[in-house]
């Protein structure tokens, strides 16, 4: 059986999708787990708090570069080896950061955490995509995405519950232990879904007319263009609200921190509306979820001053960047299945370099101008993210 020959329903690929989830959950949680514990990094390996913080951005740059780079692997060797070597690299690196000596040592290990991961969640995207008919596509994807919810409602609390239990360096051989039993589960998940590790030969008649057709390229360049634009709006307000919110509700006593509880909660609805997507056309459906959240985006510094309002507003922001981030990822995984995975990678990297220029630029700008007019800049930048989008839409592949 080839992947072309995919379930046509999402019941026998529960089993995969799920093993999925909780990969992203794991992933996600390795990734953001990182900063409530840096100044234990900092004790334990006596470095300063901002030197520790190189951590972070070590992992971010080897995730951003590494994604597609590494992703060529998945075109070769196809979806499930590549998501099994990313997963061994993860459970090798968390050994490495629980095993550190030095501060050096464990700056190596974050690098190596990185690029698993680099591999990994495009990987899994690419899996997701392939696992199920394309009209259930948008559903499975939105199964996946939720992970990066659960990973910061209950992945990241866990993870520092071990800490607090046993120390952080538990707490990473916990997540390499975790990973282990995922790959178990993958290999079984795999064999009882009947889905081959490969994918080269089965699409091999395909494969030059995906390659050579400059539409489906232009569709792709300008998917990812909206995919960064998207991201840059999101993670230059997401960035910035913890102060924003402290600035504008002194008074208050509910904290940033539970208030981005509802956001996560907004985002996992991905689960439900990956559903929609199937059913009213993705590309279209994209668009139109841009727009949401650029007047969502403008609305959001306004909304502050009622507790209700900003609730809602929050809930809104989870819910449509769920939808949107679903939208992406499987539009971009119908362009072309030999290249499906080198195609997440880049997706990874414009996600990417946004967490790393956006909240940059944005947090630059607030000092100068405020919250308000970041919302301002961050919401005309995926205003043209629906514009490219929409670009996007008239190369969309007919399959």
């Amino acid at each position: 059986m080839s992947e072309h020959d995919v379930p046509k329903r999402l019941g026998k690929s529960v089993g995969l999708l799920m093993t999925l989830v909780f990969m992203i959950v794991l992933v996600g949680s390795d990734e953001m787990v990182l900063s409530p514990i840096l100044w234990q990094i900092s004790n334990a390996f006596r470095v300063s708090v901002s030197q520790a913080a190189l951590a972070v951005s070590v992992y971010g740059l080897a995730l951003a570069l590494g994604a597609p780079v590494l992703s060529r692997i998945g075109d070769r060797k196809g979806a499930g080896a590549a998501l099994w070597l990313g997963m061994a690299g993860f459970v090798g690196a968390s050994a490495l950061c629980a095993c550190s000596t030095s501060f050096l040592e464990f700056l190596l290990a974050r690098f190596l955490s990185g690029l698993a991961a680099g591999l990994t969640v495009p990987s899994a995207y690419a899996l997701a995509g392939a696992s199920v008919s394309d009209e259930f596509r948008g559903q499975a994807l939105g199964w996946v995405v939720s992970g990066w919810s659960w990973s910061f409602i209950l992945g990241v609390p866990l993870a520092t519950w071990v800490d607090r239990a046993l120390g952080w360096r538990w707490m990473f051989m916990a997540f390499g232990i975790a990973a282990i039993l995922l790959m178990l589960f993958m290999a079984w998940s795999l064999k009882r879904s009947h889905l081959f590790l490969t994918n080269r030969a089965a699409a091999q008649v395909r494969a030059r007319s995906a390659t050579a057709d400059f539409r489906r390229l232009t569709g792709v360049a300008a998917l990812l263009i909206a995919t960064f634009g998207n991201m840059f709006g999101f993670y230059g307000m997401y960035a910035l609200f913890g102060v924003a919110w402290h600035l504008h509700a002194l008074s208050s006593h509910v904290q940033s921190g539970t208030l981005l509880l509802v956001y996560g909660i907004g985002f996992a609805t991905s689960i439900v509306t990956g559903r929609w997507a199937d059913r009213w056309g993705r590309q279209r459906t994209l668009v139109i979820s841009l727009v949401v959240l650029t007047a969502v985006i403008l609305v959001l510094p306004y909304s502050m001053n009622e507790i209700g309002l900003i609730s809602i507003s929050l809930f809104a922001w989870g819910a449509f960047q769920s939808f949107t981030v679903t939208l992406l990822t499987a539009s971009l995984s119908e362009y072309s299945e030999v290249h499906r995975h080198q195609i997440m990678g880049w997706y990874s990297f414009a996600t990417n370099m946004a967490v790393t220029l956006g909240p940059a630029v944005m947090g630059w700008l607030d000092v100068r101008a405020g919250y308000a007019t970041v919302a301002m800049i961050c919401a005309a930048i995926t205003a043209a993210a629906s514009g490219s989008a929409w670009l996007a839409s008239k190369t969309a592949p007919h399959n």
